[in-house]
């Protein structure tokens, strides 16, 4: 888990560059493996990034976490599995 600041900074804004990227591939119509890479590294990223804002130790939280981090780093990470859902309905052909 991230355990400073500076980390969750960094994790937020590779989630975000993520997003960005996948949705690069899809407008250049890149090979859809690279799309899914970048959409599978992305998403774990996030989640990565949201687990360590939710186990942030406590003594910390208050001056390191606030809104802005909980709640910006939550709605990326709904994004990247809403991208994610469109994608395993497109493989499964639903």
């Amino acid at each position: 888990m991230f355990q400073t600041k500076k980390q969750l900074d960094r994790g937020s804004i590779a989630s975000g560059v993520g997003l960005l990227a996948y949705l690069a591939c899809l407008q250049f119509l890149a090979p859809m493996v690279v799309g899914y890479s970048v959409l599978v590294l992305a998403l774990g990223i996030a989640l990565w990034t949201e687990a360590s804002i939710l186990c942030y130790p406590a003594e910390k939280r208050e001056a390191d976490i606030n809104y802005n981090n909980l709640w910006g780093q939550s709605a990326m990470t709904l994004l990247l599995l809403g991208c994610a859902a469109v994608v395993v309905r497109q493989l499964l052909g639903l």
